[in-house]
């Protein structure tokens, strides 16, 4: 399987995030690092890692994702509100482009782990919630995308 599909899943959960018309209307903004002293609420990718998941006759990964979402607001309703839209919108079918041909079809997704956490920082409280899913991909051979279930 392309190392590429690493980053080709990357881009197009952004671009699906990014798009979400449930979280730019309620103001929430999307970084793959956020900028100092960024706006709250924001969501964030933290981690992704991998594993290989071969098997005989196909060639696969388990990607795992780890999205922190951010907020000022006392109380967890804020950050689990923005936790159930990305649930929502995590759950929508997402067409990712393969720079080598191959198409990885998706045959497994789950939210692995979701949590809030308070965090006292500078005289501030910050509430930060944890997102992490992870998705099995399989390589096909002879086709031109990826589909992201």
């Amino acid at each position: 399987m392309s190392p590429k599909i690493l980053s080709a899943v990357h881009t197009s959960l952004y671009e699906k995030l990014m798009t979400s018309e449930a979280l730019t209307t309620a103001g929430v903004r999307l970084y793959d690092y956020p900028p100092e002293n960024a706006p709250l609420p924001y969501v964030c990718f933290e981690e992704t890692g991998f594993r290989p998941v071969d098997t005989k006759s196909s060639s696969g990964m388990k990607i795992t994702v780890t999205l922190a979402i951010w907020s000022e607001n006392l109380g967890q309703l804020e950050v689990k509100e923005i936790m159930d839209s990305l649930r929502e919108v995590l759950k929508e079918s997402l067409i990712v482009p393969s720079e080598d041909g191959t198409e990885v079809s998706v045959s497994y997704y789950t939210v692995d782990s979701a949590k809030v956490t308070q965090l006292h920082q500078k005289n501030t409280i910050l509430m930060k919630g944890t997102l992490i899913f992870s998705v099995t991909v399989h390589a096909v051979v002879g086709s031109h995308s990826l589909n992201f279930l």
